[in-house]
């Protein structure tokens, strides 16, 4: 084999250090030559590698606005820590690694690009795992907004530094309707909290105030938990005695019970069907009888609206009231829903109405003489077979003198192989009704 040349192995290594200087992005193949060693590569530099510890660099720090300058949690070289900066409104939350301290400044390297940024000691924080943090602010962010004020008041703090925002912090009668549905409210989320004070210490290695806002600021959760029956003590202080100018609760209800009255004075028994649409709110029956009115303002914790001068539900169900007058006389069952008989059916029927000697029954039969069959949501199989049944009574406890058509279906539910199993009578509706004339 012919020996290479002094000279030849001084050239070749020559452009194969200035090849690898040339680019740190192409891989450069030095080929194995006999009696000359290869040169040792370094590993190509990365834009954000770690650099030495050094001073801070002038102008070059970032800082929290939020926080006194002199804050500083004394953290040391290779500690995880957060670095929380800007202002409350512009907040942001970063995992970082101390390398060193320099000047009141922190030299640190971000956790996830390690690129090298000083931070002011005031935005350098012991770490916690902020998307933790977020997670546990989505599942409880109803809860705590109902203390924050509370929070900024114990400690002198405006919306604008506890909140991130002017406008002021949420206030019980977010809730609406009666002084006692707020209270019941903040109560139902107070309840919670205990359960978020042991979500933050089992989830959060350190709860630091960061001095921004509570989306950033996990000391502020911890001071509502932990203290939150001082919070409580003061979210319920709040509540108005009285806070229906402006309830949502009265609004919405009021809305409805007119366009329950315009339904009624638009009502023709010649060609209408029925009286009223169907809601989750019998107001119809609420206008007529002041028992079922009173106990439906009971249930919603809104008897106290009646001593308000804003007051607009009774008015309306009056105004229903009074309409339903002129027009429940003519609201009567047709003859079809009572075309057929069946005694043993028809007993069953009565079997559902409880105590017979408070009910006038004046009309019981089926709309149907055969069987009606049931099929499942894709109207494939048969689930049973039913007929519709009607009873028109009069129940003598009622308070308003209006009759009632029952809907009792007479049903058979599917047993397989085409068959149905014994019968049974099901209560399935309530209808106000007119009464017969001449009848009471």
């Amino acid at each position: 084999m012919r020996r290479i040349t002094s000279l030849a192995c001084a050239f070749l290594i020559l452009m194969a250090f200035g090849l690898q200087a040339a680019s740190t992005q192409i891989a450069i193949k030095i080929p194995d030559i006999p009696g000359v060693k290869k040169p040792r590569r370094e590993p190509p530099k990365m834009e954000r590698t770690i650099e030495p510890a050094g001073q801070a660099p002038a102008g070059d720090v970032e800082t929290n606005s939020e926080a006194p300058p002199n804050y500083d949690a004394n953290l040391n070289a290779n500690d995880l820590a957060i670095a929380a900066t800007g202002n409350s409104f512009l907040g942001t939350l970063e995992p970082v690694r101390i390398i060193s301290k320099s000047g009141g400044a922190y030299k640190t390297a971000h956790a996830n690009s390690n690129q090298v940024v000083w931070y002011s000691a005031n935005a350098i924080f012991p770490f916690f795992d902020k998307n933790e943090f977020n997670s546990i602010r989505r599942d409880y962010k109803d809860d705590i907004m109902d203390f924050l004020g509370c929070y900024g008041k114990k400690h002198n703090l405006g919306s604008q530094k506890v909140t991130g925002v002017e406008s002021g912090f949420r206030t019980v009668s977010y809730y609406g309707g009666s002084p006692d549905q707020m209270r019941r409210a903040v109560q139902a989320a107070h309840k919670r909290l205990a359960e978020l004070e042991t979500e933050l210490k089992s989830r959060l290695k350190a709860r630091p105030n960061t001095f921004l806002s509570y989306d950033k600021n996990p000391a502020i959760w911890e001071d509502i938990a932990a203290n939150r029956d001082e919070h409580l003590r003061c979210a319920l202080g709040t509540v108005p005695e009285k806070s229906y100018a402006d309830s949502v609760w009265v609004r919405a209800h009021g809305d409805n019970i007119a366009e329950k009255q315009r339904e009624v004075e638009a009502f023709d028994p010649n060609t209408k069907r029925y009286m009223v649409s169907t809601t989750t709110y019998d107001y119809l029956l609420f206008a007529v009888s002041p028992r079922a009115r009173e106990q439906w303002l009971k249930d919603a914790n809104a008897l106290d609206l009646r001593q308000s001068k804003y007051n607009t539900i009774d008015p309306a169900l009056d105004a229903l009231a009074a309409a339903a007058a002129k027009k429940l006389p003519t609201y009567v069952p047709g003859p079809a829903n009572f075309a057929f008989h069946n005694p043993i059916e028809e007993r069953m029927m009565k079997g559902t109405l409880g105590d017979l000697a408070k009910l006038t029954i004046h009309k019981i039969g089926l709309a149907h003489n055969t069987w009606q069959i049931s099929k499942d949501e894709y109207g494939l199989l048969p689930t049973s077979r039913f007929k519709r049944g009607y009873v028109w009574v009069r129940d003598t406890t009622d308070d308003h003198p209006y009759c009632h058509l029952y809907q009792i279906n007479i049903i058979q539910d599917y047993a397989g192989g085409g068959t149905y199993g014994a019968s049974y009578a099901k209560f399935l509706d309530n209808t106000l009704q007119g009464c017969p004339a001449g009848a009471r």
